[in-house]
């Protein structure tokens, strides 16, 4: 039996509405808990949460993208 390894990188994806992140936010503290500093996190977002998110704890980086209308 094969033992997987760890993921080194894990891109979250989450476009929509300020209350959406606030929902996920949760899941974003999970996946951090569960693989600190061993893997970079990356959240794919629109540029409008740019400025809330830059300072967020959970990721090590963001992707930003143009926000849907």
């Amino acid at each position: 039996m094969k033992i997987m390894e760890e993921p080194r990188r894990i891109l979250a994806i989450k476009l929509g509405a300020m209350g959406d992140l606030v929902i996920a936010s949760s899941f974003f503290d999970a996946l951090r808990r569960r693989f600190p500093p061993r893997a970079e996190i990356v959240l794919l977002t629109g540029k409008t949460y740019a400025r809330v998110l830059k300072s967020h704890p959970c990721f090590d980086r963001l992707i930003l993208a143009d926000d849907i209308a």
